[in-house]
């Protein structure tokens, strides 16, 4: 049976699937970073990841024939599935059933390293690292799992042990719904209670990071807004607030990035507007790129000048290797410069952000900018 046949198997049961990059034989990802993948074969492939899942036919048809071998996940937001990881894993589940007794009989699947218990709720939980114990993670909410037959990284595929498709899913045990629903969760290690509040007031400026970037402002920006609404800025002197924030923005770009959709430009042009109504000229490369699920956007990237220097931020994150100057000293010097550019640009691949059909942020995936 093909990925796409199991992908629209899912899809009769009502659970919403996505295709992600799949491991090679190697063990290392067919994703554009390739050997330097940290999860290969483990995240998303389509434009908008976990939240474009969908048990769509024409959609699903769609993604597999654009990557026919893409492993298969599932978005896990209505149901709970229990991930026992490897040796560790397993003691940790064996001394939850000694205090609470057996896990009723559900639907299971083997994994790379250990298994998915996949278990029915009555309302949502909350996905988790490590708070039933070492080893044992819960996707539920903003969570995902992979599904068989998609193919792990250590060479070995996914495989139901009771598959969905001739077994019931039995209700989550009413101990492990209460041990979801208890507080925050364990804290970072190296941390102690007394340090909680500091954790949570460090999330809520990563949270802000994060959206703003998905807005498309720039770090200045950020770091302003940033000194202006942090609590935790409030309690910090001098260079340890500098240092703070410099953290806390490189961080988020880097979460944002990765999760960030890839786009390849496939066609590019040089677009020139002259003076006019005392605005100065302007000159911007225009892009059409499609996404990795096929879809088609527009994006446009100002050249710096004098009247446009704002832009400079945003050309040395998309063309760090091109210098405006080349494309603003004169319009017959740029169309001159244009011929060798051109095909340079054309096939190059950049994480991008949309919304309402629009690219709100854009930057390099490899171009080796911090």
């Amino acid at each position: 049976m093909s990925r796409l046949d199991r992908a629209l198997a899912y899809a009769r049961l009502g659970w919403p699937v996505f295709p992600l990059y799949e491991p090679r034989a190697d063990g290392t990802c067919t994703c554009p970073r390739g050997s330097e993948c940290k999860r290969p074969g483990k995240h998303p492939r389509n434009h908008g990841g976990l939240h474009a899942a969908s048990n769509d036919p024409e959609r699903l048809r769609h993604w597999w024939s654009l990557w026919p071998d893409a492993n298969i996940a599932l978005d896990t937001s209505a149901l709970l599935v229990v991930d026992v990881d490897g040796d560790e894993g397993a003691r940790s589940l064996a001394a939850l059933i000694r205090e609470h007794g057996p896990l009723p009989r559900t639907v299971e699947a083997s994994t790379g390293r250990g298994g998915h218990l996949y278990f029915a709720l009555d309302r949502p939980a909350r996905t988790t690292s490590h708070r039933l114990g070492q080893g044992i993670d819960t996707r539920a909410v903003g969570g995902y799992v992979i599904l068989p037959p998609s193919r792990h990284a250590s060479g070995r595929s996914y495989r139901w042990r009771r598959s969905p498709f001739t077994r019931q899913l039995a209700a989550a045990p009413a101990w492990l719904v209460e041990a979801l629903a208890r507080g925050p969760g364990p804290y970072p290690r190296g941390r102690t209670r007394g340090q909680g509040a500091d954790y949570s007031r460090s999330a809520r400026d990563m949270a802000l990071c994060l959206r703003m970037l998905r807005e498309g402002a720039d770090d200045e920006a950020i770091e302003r807004e940033l000194y202006r609404t942090s609590r935790k800025i409030a309690e910090e002197k001098g260079a340890n607030a500098v240092t703070y924030v410099a953290l806390t923005v490189a961080n988020a770009r880097r979460i944002h990035e990765e999760s960030a959709p890839r786009a390849t430009v496939r066609s590019v042009r040089l677009d020139y507007f002259p003076e006019q109504w005392g605005k100065p000229a302007l000159t911007r490369v225009r892009l059409d790129l499609v996404t990795d699920d096929g879809e088609i956007v527009n994006a446009t990237v100002a050249v710096p000048s004098a009247g446009y220097r704002s832009a400079s931020t945003t050309w040395g994150a998309c063309f760090p290797d091109v210098a405006p100057e080349t494309l603003t000293r004169s319009w017959e010097h740029a169309t001159r410069v244009w011929k060798s550019l051109r095909p340079r640009i054309v096939g190059r691949t950049f994480h991008v952000a949309t919304r309402g059909g629009s690219v709100v942020w854009i930057r390099a995936a490899h171009a080796g900018v911090s």
